[in-house]
């Protein structure tokens, strides 16, 4: 304060007498101007900020979780039983993308990765699982895509046995579980703390998101009106007797 009190005691030398102001005046103008010490900023609420960062990382938790389980489920339904990994070799040869000779390597390459994104999640090492992750995703819907285009009718095989062909739903929830996991990787980060009930919460709501995007073909099959059936004839023919 002495630096400012002195400058306007200074410039007040050079005033008339009836201008001039009592010191508490001066004072009061130091302490009242734009800048001063008494206009610092106001830090944000240590519980705003808080919360801020506990919402981020229960996104981040939420994703895991939703990630795990589809690439968990997605795994274990081409590996568990005798002939499910034969059948995803022969499905993705059903694409028609691939020579013959890449099919069944690139089919290992797909499941080692998935199986690599469940063990990266596991060891915490989440940056590396989101980025294998969207890179998995991203082919899959590119594939989809271009099996589309070509006109090739292949059944989605991605979490075990299906009758569902590939359809627009299968790359916009490939493209969404990538977007989740873009947000999840580049996304704002915090050094707060999850409390554990926010965890909890959040692990079972990726967990349920997971659920539902494995089992949306079969939620859509139920949720689908059934093909209406005419009802038989019950009238019979009457036969002249002679």
């Amino acid at each position: 304060m002495r630096g400012p009190l002195r400058l306007l005691r200074e410039v007040q030398g050079d005033l008339p007498r009836w201008l001039r102001l009592p010191g508490d005046h001066l004072l009061l103008l130091v302490v009242s101007v734009p800048g001063g010490h008494s206009h610092r900023a106001r830090p944000v609420p240590r519980h705003v900020q808080s919360g801020r960062g506990a919402a981020v990382v229960y996104l981040a938790i939420g994703v895991q979780c939703l990630l795990g389980t589809v690439f968990v489920v997605s795994s274990w339904a081409k590996l568990v039983g005798r002939n499910s990994f034969r059948e995803f070799v022969t499905s993705v040869d059903d694409l028609g993308l691939l020579p013959i000779r890449w099919v069944r390597p690139v089919a290992c390459l797909v499941v080692g990765g998935e199986l690599g994104v469940c063990g990266l999640l596991l060891v915490r090492a989440v940056d590396v699982a989101y980025l294998l992750a969207v890179f998995l995703l991203i082919a899959f819907a590119t594939a989809i895509a271009l099996t589309r285009r070509r006109g090739v009718s292949a059944t989605c095989r991605c979490f075990g046995a299906s009758t569902a062909p590939f359809g627009p739903r299968h790359i916009v929830r490939n493209g969404v579980l990538a977007a989740a996991a873009l947000v999840a990787a580049f996304g704002p980060q915090t050094t707060a703390r999850a409390g554990a009930g926010g965890t909890a919460v959040a692990m079972l709501a990726g967990l349920l998101v997971g659920v539902v995007v494995v089992t949306l073909d079969d939620i859509l099959d139920v949720l689908r009106p059934s093909p209406v059936r005419p009802w038989p004839s019950t009238g019979t023919r009457s036969r002249a007797h002679g």
